[in-house]
């Protein structure tokens, strides 16, 4: 499973793992964001990680919104920008930044005190 390249905290349920924005793209609707625990799936429809987590049922990694694959082809991991469309950017904590493993996923984080143009 790739890691996520820009993550709201550390996972509060498994305390391991990153919880990452992915972007889910359903045919029908408008894309929407989950933070997403990379190790123990834990979900959250808000960055807001204090909330109660959703998990999906053990036979499949499905969101709990509308039943699509988590790690399919109707998701990804957000972008800083994706991040910046959804409104989640001023959660996303710096020092969890991940650059990817090839050039294209390098998405420079700057500090939210200098600001993201």
């Amino acid at each position: 499973m790739s890691k996520p390249f820009h993550s709201i905290g550390i996972c509060p349920v498994c305390e391991t793992g990153l919880c990452g924005v992915r972007i889910i793209v359903p045919t029908d609707q408008p894309p929407y964001p989950l933070a997403v625990c990379d190790e123990c799936e834990a979900m959250w429809t808000t960055p807001d990680l204090s909330q109660e987590p959703l998990f999906s049922s053990a036979e499949a990694a499905v969101n709990p919104i509308d039943g699509l694959p988590l790690w399919g082809p109707e998701s990804h991991w957000a972008d800083l920008g994706e991040c910046d469309q959804v409104g989640w950017i001023e959660a996303i904590d710096p020092g969890l930044h991940y650059h990817g493993t090839r050039p294209e996923h390098d998405d420079p984080l700057v500090s939210l005190d200098e600001g993201y143009s």
